[in-house]
């Protein structure tokens, strides 16, 4: 699904069909044995699905080609005479104010004990979009993942793909401390590309994708929360203090 993501044309005319012929060429749903057309419908229902709560809230396909596929960054991390911990990272995130993840991260920091961090943090986002124009648009990263959070066999419930599912998929598989490290990774990109570059307008919540509770337009909207859809945006001080620390600045 991350290959088909990656190069489906979102601002084709016709996206359905699009998807039908780059499941086709790929050869992907003959691979894992999957029907090819309820992978398209799927995949189809996920682009449509919006991103927020709002009926009108950007989708995959309002976005269209507002976006970079699988940015590979790489930064230096601290090191010599005051390298990097990752309790530090923990630590700081605790600190500030995570939001939800306040308890999660302070989990990793009473928990942990790696060893310093030195040489390059490296890594790839699935996506980065843009919502606006370059100047004063907001950018985004957007993750997909597959994880079933239901029973294999059975129609999803509601609730499967519902926010407290999703919060604890998204802490069993570290992706909020993913998330800081990407938000950390664009923050740097935005501060170099952008000649007005300000964190407070330029950078949006990060969106990962669980495709699997996307069903279009109708996806329900439960307690605030868009089903599918997990948004998280660190907060500014804690962006700029992650980015601070992991390259060596007090």
């Amino acid at each position: 699904v991350h290959e088909l993501f990656e190069v489906i044309d979102l601002a084709s005319p016709d996206v359905g069909a699009e998807v039908r012929a780059v499941i086709e060429t790929s050869g992907k749903a003959a691979s894992f044995e999957a029907d090819p057309e309820k992978l398209a419908e799927g995949l189809v229902l996920a682009i449509d699905t919006p991103l927020d709560t709002e009926p009108e809230s950007p989708t995959l396909r309002s976005i269209g080609s507002q976006r970079l596929n699988e940015l590979v960054f790489h930064f230096p991390l601290a090191d010599g005479d005051s390298p990097v911990t990752p309790n530090a990272l923990f630590e700081l995130a605790a600190a500030h104010d995570a939001g939800e993840f306040t308890d999660y991260f302070k989990a990793l920091a009473a928990g942990n004990r790696m060893p310093a961090m030195a040489g390059l943090m490296t890594g790839s986002i699935d996506s980065v979009i843009r919502i606006g124009d370059a100047a004063d648009g907001t950018y985004g990263v957007i993750d997909y993942k597959t994880n079933r959070l239901h029973a294999p066999g059975e129609i999803a419930p509601i609730s499967a793909y519902g926010y407290d599912s999703m919060k604890h998929a998204m802490e069993h598989g570290d992706y909020p401390l993913q998330i800081l490290v990407y938000n950390v990774a664009l923050h740097r990109m935005l501060q170099l590309r952008l000649a007005n570059y300000d964190i407070e307008k330029h950078i949006g919540k990060t969106h990962y994708l669980f495709v699997r509770g996307m069903v279009g337009p109708a996806t329900a909207v439960v307690d605030g929360q868009r089903n599918g859809v997990f948004s998280w945006r660190p907060s500014n001080e804690l962006i700029v203090a992650a980015s601070r620390l992991l390259g060596g600045q007090s």
